[in-house]
């Protein structure tokens, strides 16, 4: 009887990226291909997979992901969509961009390169991109640590062993579900400094533009929300040898969480004078004219 050491079978198997994405035009995704093989993604350090939703959506992002976190081979997992094109930064760069990351912190799982910021407000953004909205933005300092990411481009550590949720469906929101399940197992989440074009910017369909199958973004956000309230909410979990009670640690931070409450706050109270001044003005328009 053979026996296998386990480490050695993962250095055997592994290379360095495996580049996967969901395709539905099959000449988009060549131009995405060129752009990684002109900027050093080949074989055999790389493999390229892909799923062909080009008949019909056989796989949507959460399915579909689960997919390609199964079967893919190396070390750091690209999950990117087929409208995406490198231009500059390639192979050496994302290297180093990694490389950053694993000074800073071990324990990042996820990369991307846009994203809301950790502990920052609502409208507090970490971007590196070029798309419909602007060539060469920048913005944060990067890396920077982040809640969710945007699903143009994701770049995942394969020893993380991240899955996505099995209960949700639809094509978005699912960098944001990998996110949430990556904070649960202890790790984070970060955009980088690396620099691509999307050539979309970004739509969210609604009614008769709707894929086959497809679930609108309202309906997919309130089933995550939904899914989380019951996953994080309070509840005693029982072992064969003890019985252990989970709830909610409020005010973990109580400084952050003061701050977040009064910048909100003073946002909201400023958006309401801002209305009453704008009604108070019309109000007034109205009488002079009578």
């Amino acid at each position: 009887m053979i026996t296998i050491n386990v480490e050695q079978r993962l250095k055997e198997i592994l290379i360095d990226y495996s580049i996967c994405t969901l395709v539905n035009d099959h000449e988009e995704y060549n131009y995405m291909l060129q752009s990684f093989w002109n900027n050093g993604f080949i074989e055999p350090q790389c493999e390229f997979l892909h799923i062909d939703n080009s008949a019909k959506n056989k796989y949507d992002g959460f399915s579909g992901l689960n997919l390609f976190l199964r079967a893919a081979r190396g070390k750091y997992i690209i999950v990117c969509h087929q409208d995406v094109e490198l231009m500059h930064d390639g192979i050496n760069e994302l290297n180093n961009r990694i490389d950053e990351l694993d000074i800073i912190d071990q324990k990042w799982a996820l990369a991307g390169n846009a994203g809301g910021k950790y502990k920052g407000n609502f409208h507090d953004l970490a971007i590196r991109i070029t798309d419909p909205h602007g060539a060469n933005v920048s913005r944060g300092t990067l890396p920077c640590r982040v809640t969710s990411l945007d699903e143009n481009f994701l770049l995942i550590k394969a020893s993380a062993n991240l899955t996505l949720s099995g209960n949700l469906h639809g094509f978005h929101l699912y960098a944001t579900d990998l996110s949430i399940i990556a904070s649960i197992l202890g790790y984070n989440t970060y955009v980088i400094d690396f620099h691509l074009k999307h050539k979309s910017a970004g739509k969210i369909r609604k009614g008769k533009n709707l894929l086959p199958g497809e679930a609108e973004f309202s309906f997919l956000k309130k089933n995550m929300i939904n899914k989380y309230a019951i996953a994080f909410s309070p509840k005693w979990y029982s072992s064969s040898h003890t019985k252990i009670f989970i709830r909610p640690k409020i005010l973990l931070d109580f400084k952050y969480n003061f701050y977040y409450l009064i910048e909100n706050l003073y946002y909201l109270m400023f958006s309401f004078f801002k209305r009453l001044e704008l009604y108070f003005r019309k109000y007034m328009s109205i009488r002079k004219v009578y």
